[in-house]
């Protein structure tokens, strides 16, 4: 595999770690993970030795989409037309042929048992993901294997990423910028959040797909505006036909996958000149985020880079409206689990780990606002992965 060497030994000698002798996995982010191929149907399968070639199952129709250098081997089968085999059962033909050709059939294989988490595929609307027939599957196309969960492996393998994969993030970041630079446009008195939001989604899509060679470009934006701005913190916020009104505040949460890697990234402006208040809580903000960029870097733990944010919050004062964590992980997906910056949290930051830093203020009945930034950590320091600008006015 030559599309990102330093992807193929990292995944292997986390499996080693593992002692695991092959991996199987269908979820999109991780056949993108294991592979570099993001399936578009989501119906395709990374079959991985820790020794050999590695085989992609995919989707015939998505012969044209798969780039020669994503893997060794690439075996493909129909899907939906009437006179072919299920889906499954063709992906289990071409199983029993592979795995004793990669002479793992008899090993112990990673399969995808435990995830509570996926990212959406291309489609958006229907989510494949592998349950009973898929494990079903894998016990009759390799009977003599030994089928473990590869969930704890598969975390490992993302938590740092490879300087290809970092390209490919910054690249979903700049798709995103387009969306960001339709808010500053469009967010004004007058305008339903919802207006706004589909704005935000048909520049990222209209201007994205082409850029820089991108392929496949989505966009969830969520407008939280006024005192609904308050609860932008909320797990799942949602866009709603409100007009925004004159010295409203208003918070986008920003979602943009391309090519199956992902940016999460949030701004808030206010419709008009911010008020006294507004002004000064977003500096708190503002100090916040540029505290982490300062003094952020590999070796500190989780807890220490929250603490960076959460330290200048409580100095200007608002330290009770700031009651969730101070970042995330990403990039194979929206939110993933390493590094959790959070206090308390004793994980080691490491080199190639890729994080949100989004403090945020929510006052109840008046409004809040959040700047959420995409940051790469070094051993020297922080990367910034999303560099538009962060004013509070347009």
């Amino acid at each position: 595999m030559t599309l990102d060497p330093v992807r193929a030994a990292r995944n292997r000698d986390i499996m080693a770690a593992h002692g695991l002798d092959a991996l199987v996995c269908r979820l999109p982010d991780n056949v993108l993970l294991l592979t570099g191929y993001w399936p578009v149907s989501s119906f395709a399968f990374a079959v991985v030795p820790r020794e050999g070639e590695v085989v992609l199952i995919a989707v015939e129709t998505e012969r044209q989409e798969v780039p020669e250098e994503a893997a060794d081997d690439v075996q493909f089968y129909s899907f939906g037309i009437l006179g072919t085999p299920d889906p499954l059962d063709s992906v289990q033909r071409i199983l029993a042929d592979v795995l004793p050709a990669l002479g793992v059939e008899r090993g112990k294989i990673g399969i995808e048992q435990d995830f509570e988490v996926v990212a959406a595929g291309h489609g958006g609307g229907d989510v494949f993901f592998p349950g009973a027939a898929t494990r079903a599957t894998m016990r009759a196309a390799a009977p003599q294997a030994d089928l473990v969960d590869a969930v704890p492996m598969l975390d490992e393998a993302r938590t740092c990423k490879t300087p290809y994969e970092l390209d490919k993030i910054r690249r979903a970041n700049a798709v995103a910028a387009f969306g960001l630079g339709a808010f500053h446009e469009l967010y004004e008195a007058g305008r339903t959040e919802a207006e706004i939001a589909a704005g935000v989604e048909d520049a990222i899509r209209s201007r994205g797909i082409g850029f820089e060679g991108a392929g496949h470009v989505r966009a969830w934006a969520q407008l939280m505006t006024g005192p609904g701005s308050a609860l932008a913190y909320s797990l799942h916020p949602t866009t709603s036909a409100r007009v925004v009104q004159t010295g409203d505040l208003g918070v986008l949460e920003l979602g943009t996958s391309v090519d199956g890697y992902w940016s999460d990234l949030t701004r808030t402006l206010v419709a008009g000149p911010p008020s006294e208040r507004q002004t000064e809580m977003y500096h708190a903000i503002v100090t916040a985020v540029d505290a982490v960029m300062e003094g952020g870097r590999a070796g500190k733990s989780a807890g220490e880079v929250d603490a960076l944010a959460r330290t200048q919050i409580e100095r200007h004062g608002f330290a009770d409206l700031f009651f969730h964590a101070t970042g995330h992980g990403l990039g194979f997906r929206y939110h993933e689990p390493h590094p959790m910056l959070r206090p308390g949290n004793a994980e080691r930051i490491q080199a190639g780990m890729v994080s949100s830093v989004e403090p945020g203020l929510y006052a109840e009945g008046y409004g809040g606002m959040r700047l959420e930034q995409n940051v790469a950590f070094a051993e020297d320091g922080v990367e910034l992965l999303s560099p538009f600008p962060i004013a509070l006015e347009r």
